[in-house]
């Protein structure tokens, strides 16, 4: 005898309205599994539908075959049952007496358990439904719906540490459902109640762990929670390489103005003194400070040419002049008053076929405060400068870039640029 589990045919899509609803709470959110209904059943439920037909023709055109033919309609029976649980929640009377009668011939179902746990639920029988779960849960530990109602009820009754216990069961044996999931613990992670449980979740699994730091971050969520959950990790991370994360939260905050803030998380870290990274340039030498941007360099690869770091002190350049491109960007954070931007450069770029420039901006606004182009470049180097004035107010952060304008008839520029300044830098 087959014993099909329907779950197994479950995509769901992410709803972020569950991220968006955590102000409710652990003990008074909408039921889960509800949530996700129209995306369990869908195309389960077409399916099984063809199956009940086609059984109930088998058992009108060939009378012998029945026995089998009946059981195969008891089987799909309780397909369409779990079907109409997972799609409407709580399945109708008539649902509920085809599943009994189902039930006689395949006595191992899991199904009229999962109704009954679902009825249980509704009429707030808690201690009832924790029974049902429990012989569902041994029927079939790998179902996707008795683990989801579980999750449910777990959260229903302020059970956070086996909520999160949970949800990384659900991740580890149904990966496409990791996203749905992520948001729950990122819901659950905004509250203080329920907090330790994702961390200790998150320690378990460093994959779940680098999900909910991402998500949070795309959110834009409070930088001192995703940092409490990333731990003592995220600080050494910081200084070897940079998660994904850290660059998501970093930008999010300047992106939406927060500089100072965005300045303040990045020193922490990165274990830098925030008076001495926000007199210049940090790693003015290209000597690859620790550090993830924008407040350290952000160097790019790419189609229209490329910026890397020499290895003696310099940042060689090549450009192409085929498209406009950033090949180096790092955002400052000077104080109101007068400076200069200069540099020493060396190779071939004549500004003519495609010109690179250093260039400051105000952050946000995006107001150009100075251009110092590279051009008549022959190979000897050349000092090369130019002043601008950061205004007193609208510029809280100033983008240094090295940019490179395409031209009609494009040719190669290649240069070396060292000993970049900013004179005259105050501290904030």
């Amino acid at each position: 005898m087959r014993k099909r589990d329907s779950a197994e045919r479950f995509r769901p899509s992410r709803r972020r309205s569950i991220s968006s609803s955590g102000e409710a709470g652990i003990s008074g959110r909408a039921p889960l599994p509800i949530l996700l209904l129209a995306a369990i059943g869908a195309l389960l439920l077409g399916w099984v539908v063809v199956r009940v037909s086609a059984a109930n023709a088998l058992i009108e055109s060939r009378p012998a075959a029945a026995p089998v033919g009946a059981t195969g309609q008891a089987e799909a029976q309780l397909e369409l049952a779990r079907a109409e649980l997972q799609l409407a929640g709580t399945p109708s009377e008539e649902t509920v007496r085809s599943a009994h009668e189902a039930f006689r011939r395949l006595p191992l179902s899991d199904v009229p358990l999962l109704i009954g746990v679902r009825r249980a639920m509704d009429a707030g029988e808690d201690d009832k439904a924790d029974r049902l779960l429990a012989m569902a849960a041994r029927r079939n530990p790998r179902s996707r719906y008795t683990l989801l109602l579980e999750l449910d009820q777990h959260v229903r009754r302020g059970r956070t540490a086996e909520a999160a216990e949970t949800i990384a069961v659900l991740t580890r044996f149904f990966p496409e459902v990791g996203d749905f999931l992520v948001g729950e613990l990122g819901r659950m992670a905004g509250d203080p109640a329920s907090r330790g449980a994702v961390r200790k979740v998150m320690e378990t699994d460093p994959r779940i762990r680098t999900s909910v730091l991402e998500q949070l971050a795309r959110e834009g969520a409070d930088p001192d929670l995703i940092l409490a959950l990333a731990g003592p990790q995220g600080r050494q991370a910081a200084r070897s390489e940079t998660p994904r994360w850290q660059r998501l939260m970093l930008d999010r905050m300047v992106e939406r103005g927060r500089v100072d803030e965005a300045l303040r998380v990045w020193t922490s870290l990165v274990g830098v003194d925030p008076a001495a990274r926000a007199a210049g340039i940090y790693d003015a030498e290209f000597r690859a400070l620790p550090g993830p941007p924008p407040f350290n360099w952000d160097l790019e690869l790419g189609s229209d040419g490329f910026a890397e770091r020499d290895g003696s002190g310099g940042l060689h350049v090549q450009y192409y002049g085929r498209g406009n491109a950033v090949l180096a960007s790092q955002l400052l954070t000077l104080a109101p008053g007068t400076y200069e931007v200069g540099f020493d450069v060396e190779g071939e770029a004549d500004g003519e076929h495609g010109q690179l420039a250093w260039t400051v901006t105000c952050h946000p606004g995006g107001g150009r405060l100075v251009a110092v182009p590279i051009t008549g470049v022959d190979f000897a180097s050349r000092r090369l400068s130019g002043s601008f004035t950061v205004p007193a107010s609208g510029c809280l952060g100033q983008w240094l870039r090295l940019v490179g304008t395409a031209a009609e008839f494009p040719e190669d520029q290649q240069v070396t640029v060292t000993g970049l300044r900013i004179a005259g830098a105050e501290t904030r």
